[in-house]
């Protein structure tokens, strides 16, 4: 990997739909590609999130990424979870997708981390900010011409008002109607907490796009599929490049932060909680435990390229070089290390070592 993609801020998308039936796995197949070539081109580097894992091994992915994707899908939300009676068109919900949303959700609104939502991604989002939808468009909007459910076939399925004063607005430049694809049968219908109305299909007045109202969180949701126009014409593509430039460039900002902030305890004493394993040659075998605590007492999660400083749980002075065991670079335990139950290794620097360590240097 070139150290610029290193470098780049993580993408956080879980996987469109989960199944056993054969077009739900090609619909994911088929899908997700696409979401992640957008992030690559924008400058971004996505994180597939499976739905199968458990929980915790949810958030050990996302709580290293920077920003959350969430793309479209076959299913619908559940209505239950808006107060609402099943429409007869409503879709079968994928409590799986359902499950891992809510997840990357919390950890963004929690950390502030930039969201980008598209299609069932809006829908997701303003059902968890407590916002409700309409079921089915073509029920409730008997007279209109549009075909909300054109399909990826269709480059230009109708156009999009955007709100003049919206974070919108600004990002595409958009002085009159956007140019956009479709493919839904359901939309926003009351805004969630925190959300607002940014977007309207011209021609109906349907809900296109719903942005964050706090300051300084990127928030932001399409009804429309800008990571399928990225390759069209000039009239759909130039909006959807600038919706995931803005996207990366909110996501990179957040990765500076987190950094900035991993920096500022990094340059402190840190010693780690749980057991010296052993060196290794070049490196100090951690624990399986995924935080260290500085010397003021403090749990920092440990991510792979964070400097650390390793000192002698037993001694007295934590703070005193003279108890250092190891420096160096925070990495993934290697496989012939994880047999051992380590989730982490000290890649030692080339001055770290404490020779005198009572710790046996070995392969």
């Amino acid at each position: 990997m070139s150290e610029s993609r290193r470098n780049a801020p993580h993408i956080a998308i879980p996987v469109p739909h989960s199944g056993d039936r054969e077009e739900d796995r090609e619909y994911a197949a088929r899908a997700l590609p696409s979401y992640e070539e957008a992030v690559r081109g924008a400058g971004g580097e996505p994180v597939r999130i499976e739905l199968d894992q458990t929980p915790a091994q949810v958030m050990k992915q996302i709580e290293r990424c920077d920003a959350v994707l969430l793309p479209g899908s076959r299913a619908d939300v559940d209505p239950k979870k808006y107060g609402a009676k099943r429409h007869e068109k409503t879709a079968p919900a994928d409590p799986k997708r359902d499950a891992v949303d809510e997840l990357l959700l919390q950890d963004a609104y929690k950390m502030r981390k930039p969201v980008l939502g598209i299609c069932y991604g809006l829908q997701s989002v303003n059902v968890y900010r407590a916002g409700t939808l309409v079921q089915d468009i073509n029920s409730t909007n008997v007279d209109s011409k549009i075909n909300h459910s054109a399909g990826r076939t269709v480059a230009k399925a109708h156009t999009v008002k955007i709100e003049p004063e919206s974070k919108l607005a600004e990002i595409v430049g958009a002085t009159k109607a956007v140019a956009v694809n479709s493919s839904h049968h359901q939309s926003a219908d009351a805004a969630g907490n925190g959300l607002r109305v940014v977007a309207r299909s011209t021609e109906d007045g349907i809900i296109e796009a719903l942005e964050g109202t706090a300051p300084g969180h990127f928030v932001l949701a399409v009804q429309w599929h800008p990571e399928r126009s990225v390759n069209d014409g000039p009239e759909v593509a130039e909006s959807a490049h600038a919706i995931f430039r803005a996207f990366i460039e909110a996501a990179r900002a957040k990765h500076a932060e987190l950094a900035a902030a991993s920096a500022v305890i990094e340059s402190k004493a840190t010693r780690v909680r749980g057991d010296f394993n052993g060196l290794f040659g070049n490196v100090l075998c951690l624990s399986h435990e995924d935080t260290c605590v500085d010397h003021e007492g403090r749990t920092v999660t440990l991510q792979e390229g964070m400097t650390l400083t390793a000192f002698d749980e037993d001694a007295d002075e934590h703070g005193n070089r003279d108890n250092i065991i190891a420096s160096g670079t925070v990495e993934p335990s290697p496989e012939w290390l994880r047999c051992r139950g380590s989730r982490w290794i000290l890649r030692i620097d080339e001055n770290g070592v404490r020779h005198e360590s009572d710790l046996t240097s070995q392969r």
